[in-house]
């Protein structure tokens, strides 16, 4: 099976990441719009959300503002980031690999990893639930690789844009 163009591995790939963007953030407004309208019960000081026609399912936590927030934060970005990804892989559907929307959906990606992650991180652990920051200092220091990654392999494909649009001005 090929890995890129339309009816490959890329194309399934994306169809599977944007549904689970498209979850996440579902879920982050199914939580939300649950506690605006009293759709959930409260026991010794715990919450669970009954998730429809799955019970086994149900959300619990903590019944804390600071925890609210912090599934909320997260889910969001989780569904940014997934779909962010899917963009990329959207455009590695098309018959022409290297392309502007591709360089341009990596470099986002790539700020997302670089910048929104971790004040997200920082954020939620310092700010919201008052947790240290080096104890999960691993999270910070694996989304600044991966970011920096990503922008190695927006500029080859910013490079392959060039000589591909070259080959096509002497053909």
């Amino acid at each position: 099976m090929k890995m890129l163009g339309p009816k490959s591995v890329s194309s399934y790939l994306f169809y599977i990441i944007r549904l689970g963007a498209i979850s996440s953030l579902v879920l982050a407004l199914f939580i939300l719009l649950s506690f605006v309208f009293g759709n959930y019960e409260l026991k010794n000081g715990r919450f669970t959300i009954p998730f429809p026609l799955f019970s086994y399912f149900d959300i619990k936590g903590d019944y804390k503002t600071s925890i609210i927030t912090s599934i909320t934060l997260i889910l969001t970005y989780i569904g940014g980031f997934l779909y962010s990804l899917s963009m990329i892989l959207k455009s590695f559907k098309s018959a022409v690999l290297f392309n502007a929307a591709a360089i341009r959906h990596l470099k986002l990606l790539a700020s997302i990893n670089l910048l929104v992650f971790p004040i997200v991180y920082i954020l939620i652990r310092s700010i919201i639930l008052n947790i240290s920051i080096m104890s999960g200092i691993h999270n910070l220091i694996l989304s600044v690789i991966f970011g920096v990654f990503l922008l190695f392999v927006a500029v080859i494909f910013k490079r392959g844009l060039k000589v591909q649009n070259e080959n096509d001005l002497t053909i």
